[in-house]
């Protein structure tokens, strides 16, 4: 497991239950701290990295995303 902290905010669109894209976007602000989970290949809509965190629940977003946005704690 790893932990994350966003250095950059940015937009992800939302999926509903059936992991397709709605039309409402979340917010990933800048400074919140998110970990890998202790199931690495677990993904729901098929990014790259799946990160989670307590309060903000979970995302899946690319490697280049992972890199661009966060840093390793």
């Amino acid at each position: 497991m790893k932990n994350y902290k966003c250095i950059k905010g940015f937009s992800l669109p939302v999926y509903d239950e059936n992991e397709s894209q709605t039309d409402e976007w979340s917010e990933v602000s800048m400074n919140t701290t998110w970990r890998t989970p202790e199931d690495d290949e677990y993904r729901a809509i098929g990014g790259e990295v799946r990160l989670e965190s307590d309060d903000l629940g979970w995302i899946e977003i690319s490697e280049q995303t992972l890199k661009e946005y966060f840093e390793e704690e």
